[in-house]
């Protein structure tokens, strides 16, 4: 949520790859990518001036890579935004909440380690490779 994710003025499509970064949106264009995107969306609703938001930043900026074309990974600054965190029952920062088929289907608040953000795409039926059916809800097997 660094400078890194400000808006670009070049907008994807709601399923182009999001090339492999975070993407800055607006409420409105939440709302729109949310809705009609055939790949989960897992936003970040943040704020510039808090510390455990910068802290995720980068683990952040790594799923959006590693999930390419897998995961549409936006960011929204409810500082510049306070109706988005208002309609999203957001109350403290950073909160995570993963879209699929336009409903909320699972959120985490505060700052996270970057496999519980992995757990969340996991939990929304979010694919782990372009190969592998979506998560059936199974325990993930012990990190070698």
């Amino acid at each position: 949520m660094s400078g890194a994710h400000a808006s670009s003025s070049r907008h994807n499509a709601p399923d182009e790859p999001s090339l492999g970064r975070v993407r800055a949106v607006t409420p409105d264009e939440l709302n729109r990518i949310s809705r009609t995107s055939s790949l989960p969306v897992l936003v970040a609703h943040w704020a510039p001036w808090a510390r455990p938001c910068a802290q995720m930043s980068p683990l952040l900026d790594e799923v959006a890579r590693e999930w390419d074309g897998r995961t549409h990974v936006l960011s929204v600054d409810v500082a510049a935004h306070p109706g988005a965190a208002r309609a999203a029952d957001v109350t403290r920062i950073p909160t995570v909440i993963l879209f699929v088929g336009g409903h909320e289907v699972v959120r985490h608040v505060g700052a996270c380690p970057k496999h519980d953000l992995i757990d969340l795409l996991l939990a929304g039926g979010a694919s782990s490779s372009t190969r592998t059916p979506p998560h059936t809800g199974a325990p993930r097997p012990p990190a070698a």
